[in-house]
């Protein structure tokens, strides 16, 4: 017998994902070479980083199947998703249709970090301006440092409630993004730490677990082997 499909395929077989990933795909291309610029994006759960191979119809990514598929069973765990390093918008995307009611703010620095790297400051805001556009009333994008924006927005939405939290901005940034918004965190909070073959990112999350702050969520990662994929987290009782 075969088993059934799980949400990650069932989401990537259907036309609307096809139609939606295409037309945010050809919208942030369009934003890049409308500027004389070759279509370039920083690494996403999708594709390379800076791969040549068109985005409308380049391969996903192997490396980034597991990566792909957490983020799918993990969307249907919440209804509320923040997430550090919007980037081109393909997480947010995936995890939209994997659960249709999930509500989504993304922080982003919108910038380029210098010559040969992605036109993060031209395709950002186009990525965050096509989901609004795209799913109204279900998307709040803020543009800036997490370090400078996040402890004023923990302040200013009190009482709310972040079930999901995907941290994927600047590395040496993911103790203190976290530590802003746990106040906004609560005990059936998810917290996913992108990237653990970065050093930087194994640090913040074994600090966080050190101080009695964190403690890996069994579903989905192994504390034995908790940086294989990315980690995910949970508050610490």
């Amino acid at each position: 017998m075969t088993a059934p499909p799980d949400i990650y395929d069932r989401v990537v077989a259907t036309p609307e994902w096809a139609a939606d990933l295409g037309a945010l795909n050809r919208t942030l291309i369009d934003s890049l070479q409308d500027a004389g610029l070759p279509a370039q994006f920083g690494g996403s759960p999708f594709y390379r980083h800076m791969q040549n191979d068109s985005i409308l119809d380049g391969k996903f990514t192997t490396r980034d199947a597991v990566k792909r598929r957490r983020l799918c069973e993990i969307a249907q765990l919440g209804r509320t998703l923040f997430e550090i390093g919007v980037n081109g918008g393909h997480g947010i995307l995936l995890q939209k249709h994997a659960n249709p009611d999930l509500k989504c703010t993304g922080i982003d620095l919108c910038q380029s970090v210098g010559e040969g790297n992605p036109r993060a400051d031209i395709y950002c805001p186009v990525a965050m301006h096509w989901l609004t556009a795209r799913f109204p009333g279900d998307m709040d994008f803020l543009i800036g440092s997490s370090a400078n924006l996040l402890p004023d927005y923990a302040a200013r939405h009190q009482g709310s409630r972040i079930d999901l939290l995907r941290i994927d901005g600047a590395r040496s940034l993911y103790y203190s993004d976290f530590m802003a918004l746990k106040p906004l965190l609560h005990d059936g909070s998810l917290i996913v730490f992108d990237d653990p073959r970065w050093s930087s990112t194994r640090t913040a999350v074994t600090r966080l677990m050190a101080e009695g702050l964190l403690t890996p969520d069994p579903r989905f990662s192994d504390p034995d082997h908790l940086f294989i994929s990315d980690p995910v987290m949970r508050l610490a009782r």
